[in-house]
């Protein structure tokens, strides 16, 4: 799958290999371990080495207190900065990862609305929902006709930071 997003063009971001906020989370060590871990896999397998990443559950003012402090997410922020990897939030939420999943229809509607009078947007969805590419055609179409272009995310991409 990830040879044929590179193939097709998409940018591969790197989110830890585990997701395991608990375990990323606990240190900063911790964090880079695990980064390190995919990042090596993609280099390994598909022969890409993303300088772009999303946090799981967001940047450091984002993530859930319950699993790391706010000077260690800074922290965790600031090294991996220095070391030439640039990170993204979203400013668009398709809602895809609430319990109970929310339909097709409904993450149409949070996207569509969502966006509404945003001039840049990155959307979060997430891959375990299958009701997340059924609404994809919906999503490109309607976010077409608000007069949004799409475009692989780089490191000099306009960014989505949550204060």
């Amino acid at each position: 799958m990830y040879k044929r997003m590179v193939r097709e063009g998409h940018a591969i971001g790197n989110h830890t290999f585990s997701h395991n906020y608990r375990d990323i989370y606990s240190s900063i060590p911790a964090f880079v371990k695990d980064f390190h871990k995919l990042e090596s896999l993609l280099e390994r397998y598909v022969h890409v080495k993303p300088k772009i990443f999303r946090f799981p559950g967001g940047s450091p003012n984002a993530v859930n207190p319950e699993y790391g402090n706010s000077a260690r997410m800074i922290k965790v922020t600031q090294v991996m900065t220095r070391r030439g990897y640039r990170y993204f939030d979203w400013n668009v939420e398709s809602g895809d990862s609430k319990l109970p999943r929310p339909t097709t229809e409904a993450m149409i509607r949070n996207v569509l609305r969502g966006s509404k009078n945003k001039h840049n947007i990155i959307v979060l969805f997430h891959d375990f929902n299958p009701n997340t590419p059924r609404c994809l055609p919906a999503v490109i179409k309607g976010l077409r006709r608000q007069g949004f272009i799409f475009r692989a995310l780089t490191k000099h991409s306009f960014t989505v930071r949550f204060r």
